[in-house]
């Protein structure tokens, strides 16, 4: 389930959420972590640093209303490890420009272990429901 950092409840409601998240990063982290609104800070996630791994800026399209909420979707961000001997990876985070915290999620499957030729792949998706 993606979370939203608590801290940045504000800042999302009071502006264009799309702008926020084309602006932002999406990350993937190593630490074995389940995000939690209460207390999901920046420092409880620990970045990946796999051979291949970087930070991806997601386009997200315009938000389309459902029958009871707002959402929106990016096309998949793929990370393909290049080599190595191997690093976990539990789940992904999304950075604004300036760095702060927006939401995580634990992945279902984790730990995905990442070695040579691996892939791993997030589909970007927004909703106005926090769960």
């Amino acid at each position: 389930m993606m979370v939203v950092a608590k801290a940045y409840l504000p800042t999302l409601l009071a502006g264009n959420i799309q702008a926020v998240l084309n602006a932002g990063t999406y990350r993937l982290f190593s630490n074995n972590y389940t995000p939690v609104v209460a207390t999901m800070v920046l420092a409880s996630l620990t970045q990946n640093t796999f051979p291949g791994y970087a930070a991806k800026t997601p386009v997200f399209a315009a938000p389309a209303l459902n029958v009871v909420t707002g959402e929106m979707s990016a096309p998949a961000l793929q990370w393909d490890c290049t080599g190595g001997v191997g690093e976990n990876v539990y789940g992904y985070y999304a950075l604004d420009a300036g760095g702060a915290l927006i939401l995580a999620e634990r992945s279902s499957f984790a730990p995905v272990l990442m070695t040579n030729g691996v892939s791993y792949i997030v589909v970007p998706y927004f909703s106005d429901i926090n769960q």
